[in-house]
């Protein structure tokens, strides 16, 4: 009788195959937008054969679920891995928070165009926006406790002027050719950041 194979090559080589279905998957929204998106195409960029893409994937949503929930969870990570490495002070926390996330999301407007826009009319997809949102709005308000904001209002408010922003921003570029503006005198990300951490500082009470 031949021995048992360890399940744990087996495990570690089945999320390999994942994480590159999901970054080939990423590639294709990024590149060519989610108009364009296909299986086939998918299977072309993680070498895969189509049939082993549905074999892992039933459908086109089950796969853009998986690429929602993957890039959503990196993403919170990164955010709150910045924050929680932040001095305790607003400035400091804001600024982390901005420019962690500005620096990600526009880094790849065509795929957060996606996540945030054209998943709207799938429920389940909808629903795992909406944990991230809950989940990002948690980083920002316990991490300004701690550095002595204590009006709940003031807290929830923060959040909107920030998120929503910066995904409003987002989405417009995100349906633009790469390199284009939405409208003359729009400010670049980096400008946008800045401005807006010197806004939300001094709307708490403290200077950038």
């Amino acid at each position: 009788m031949m021995p048992r194979t360890s399940l744990e090559p087996l495990q570690k080589r089945s999320k390999e195959s994942a994480v590159r279905i999901l970054q080939a998957a990423i590639d294709v929204i990024t590149d060519a937008g989610i108009q364009d998106f296909t299986m086939a195409g998918v299977a072309q960029g993680a070498k895969i054969s189509v049939g082993g893409l549905y074999g892992r994937f039933p459908d086109k949503d089950a796969l853009l679920y998986a690429v929602k929930d993957y890039v959503l969870a990196d993403l919170a990570t990164a955010v709150a891995e910045s924050v929680e490495h932040s001095d305790p002070t607003i400035s400091a926390v804001v600024t982390e928070y901005v420019d962690t996330l500005s620096r990600i999301l526009f880094g790849a407007e065509r795929l957060y165009a996606f996540i945030f826009i054209h998943s709207a009319d799938d429920e389940r997809l909808r629903n795992r926006g909406f944990s991230f949102h809950q989940q990002l709005r948690e980083i920002l308000v316990d991490r300004l406790r701690t550095a002595g904001v204590v009006d709940q209002g003031a807290l929830s408010v923060t959040y909107e002027i920030i998120v929503q922003s910066l995904l409003m921003r987002v989405i417009s570029l995100g349906h633009l050719n790469p390199g284009s503006s939405p409208y003359d005198g729009f400010p670049s990300p980096d400008q946008y950041s800045k401005w807006l951490v010197d806004y939300v500082c001094r709307a708490l009470g403290e200077s950038s």
